[in-house]
């Protein structure tokens, strides 16, 4: 779903399109719209907190300088859009790598590992939706979690105008609930699906 679609379905729950499904042109619709970038912004960061976005990047501690090095440490510079590290693995080693550090926005890791290549996965923050945005932007978060969105936006809108304070209300509370159910959807299945043999 992209900016614009958000906005659009926002305008319909707060009831700002006319009987001919046109919406309104008002100062107020105006007024909604200039804001709307901000709460979709606001919106897709609170879901982050509780539906990541997957993201990594590979650290080549041979084509990688790194930032400083101290008491038998090399520190690398993380991300900066990393808002939560999840796990590294080390030369394409099946299990998790553990024998490092995360502080500070640098990798840590022991210069005996100097000729190794990591790849750090994590979670990011989203682009930022600004007011310069285009409508056409399409959102970072998964697709599910952003039928959520129009609530939050719409009831933000009415409620900074002190419009309709319990319509207002009422959104709140739509994306409260949605915002809690979300969870991050794991794959646990077989990706085969097994033969059956009726008799």
């Amino acid at each position: 779903m992209n900016v614009g679609q958000i906005k659009n379905l926002a305008l319909k729950l707060m009831d700002e399109y006319t009987l001919s499904g046109v919406p309104e042109t008002g100062q107020l619709t105006l007024d909604y719209t200039n804001k709307m970038n901000s709460f979709i912004d606001m919106a897709q960061q609170e879901i982050t907190d509780h539906v990541g976005i997957y993201a990594f990047t590979t650290i080549d501690t041979v084509a990688t300088t790194a930032v400083m090095s101290a008491n038998g440490y090399n520190f690398y510079a993380l991300p900066t859009d990393m808002k939560d590290f999840r796990y590294c693995v080390v030369d394409n080693w099946p299990n998790h790598f553990n024998d490092f550090e995360v502080e500070i926005g640098m990798f840590k890791i022991n210069t005996a590992y100097n000729n190794s290549q990591f790849v750090l996965h994590y979670f990011k923050y989203p682009e930022m939706i600004t007011d310069a945005t285009p409508d056409d932007t399409e959102l970072e978060v998964d697709l599910y979690t952003q039928y959520a969105i129009p609530y939050y936006v719409a009831g933000m809108c009415l409620a900074s105008a002190s419009e309709d304070l319990q319509l207002s209300d009422k959104l709140m509370t739509v994306w409260s609930t949605k915002l809690n159910g979300m969870t991050k959807r794991e794959i646990r299945y077989p990706r085969r699906a097994r033969e059956v043999v009726w008799f």
